[in-house]
């Protein structure tokens, strides 16, 4: 395995870790995802989901992002219009 190669690795477990305590976090305070700000939604991803299109905003927003299905479906979920 290359150095990059574990750098990443490293960085997702990090990140997996990260996201585990804020999830934790987010339960014992009782603050639902859905009350979080949309800070990083683009107009784009926006509009399609005023539009009613969840399924293009998900797709848009991957394609902003480079982010996987998974967390892009998280993300655009938690967006309230």
């Amino acid at each position: 395995m290359s150095d990059v190669a574990r750098e990443v690795a490293a960085l997702r477990t990090r990140l997996d870790r990260i996201e585990s305590q804020l999830s934790f976090l987010l339960r014992r305070l009782n603050i639902a995802a859905e009350d979080l700000p949309a800070w990083n939604a683009s107009p784009a991803v926006i509009d399609l989901l005023k539009k009613g299109d969840k399924n293009g905003a998900i797709r848009a927003f991957m394609d902003e992002t480079a982010c996987s299905l998974k967390d892009a479906k998280r993300y655009v979920e938690s967006i309230r219009v």
